[in-house]
């Protein structure tokens, strides 16, 4: 499915194999809710963890932010998260960023 990347276009999906539930977030900012309804349940939860929560306005309409990606995570109920896509500036503050996400 579409999801929103600012004017880049970007897709997330779900695969389901043996029984398992996969959620691909691809490079989102969150702001489109039919992701997390496609992800609900998910065995496991991939998501681009691309910038940092002071990131600029600029880039928080690109990637999702740690506390988008945390609420995401929640909303989608998913077994597990992992976090891909780490650039620079995203792992820069990791443990404010993932106190962030959790």
């Amino acid at each position: 499915m579409g999801v929103h990347h600012g004017i880049v276009p970007a897709l997330g999906y779900l695969i389901e194999v043996g029984g398992h539930r996969l959620a691909f977030s691809g490079d989102q900012s969150s702001q489109r809710p039919g992701f997390a309804e496609m992800a609900n349940g998910a065995d496991l939860l991939f998501m681009a963890h691309a910038i940092s929560e002071g990131a600029g306005k600029v880039a928080r309409e690109l990637p999702a932010t740690p506390s988008d990606i945390g609420a995401l995570a929640e909303q989608t109920d998913t077994d597990q998260l992992v976090l891909t896509h780490l650039m620079a500036r995203s792992v820069r503050e990791p443990e404010r960023n993932l106190a962030r996400i959790r």
